[in-house]
């Protein structure tokens, strides 16, 4: 099995319009969901080459039920740790007169101490069974630069290698932890 960790996933909201006009109502043809972020994205591309994924991370609210849900419907094991606001959701509005995609990015929801540690003691407990842990994307508020450094600690203490696909202060932090392999 396959940790794929996201600690910032964002529900995709995609609106389809025919036109939209700024500063006016604006009826929609279109509406669909995706769960979002890299690290969903690589367990996409892994589950859809056969491997055995489990997907991971922060979730919280009724987006993060929709991100749960919606990548079960896509075959992909979830454990998401459970946060008390709101998964961040990215609204994207085409305009087909136009050709033009617009996109709304909602800020990350804080993250406590408590969840931060409730993370970590879940992250352990996957340990057991996995094959190899892909840590991606972004940090969400609240969480300290050297979070994925530390996830790719336990996985070492595991046995387990690491990936990380992260840039700035997080991937510097964890490169110094040794990963099997350091995507900046």
């Amino acid at each position: 099995m396959i940790v794929i960790v996201t600690l910032n996933p964002a529900l995709q909201v995609s609106y389809a319009a025919q036109q939209v006009r700024v500063g006016m109502a604006n009826p929609v043809s279109q509406v669909s969901y995706r769960a979002g972020g890299g690290g969903l994205a690589v367990a996409r591309v892994l589950h859809t080459f056969g491997h055995e994924v489990v997907a991971t991370g922060l979730a919280g609210g009724a987006a993060g039920e929709l991100i749960r849900a919606e990548l079960s419907r896509s075959g992909i094991a979830t454990q998401f740790t459970q946060i008390a606001l709101e998964s961040r959701r990215d609204l994207q509005v085409a305009d087909s007169s136009a050709a033009t995609v617009t996109s709304f990015t909602e800020p990350a929801p804080y993250i406590t101490t408590e969840e931060l540690g409730r993370l970590a003691a879940d992250f352990r407990g996957l340990m057991d069974g996995a094959t190899a842990v892909v840590l991606c994307g972004s940090l969400p508020a609240g969480l300290p630069p050297e979070t994925y450094g530390s996830l790719a600690s336990y996985a070492a203490e595991a046995g387990v290698p690491a990936v990380l696909d992260a840039g700035g202060s997080a991937l510097w932090h964890a490169a110094a932890r040794r990963p099997a392999l350091a995507v900046p």
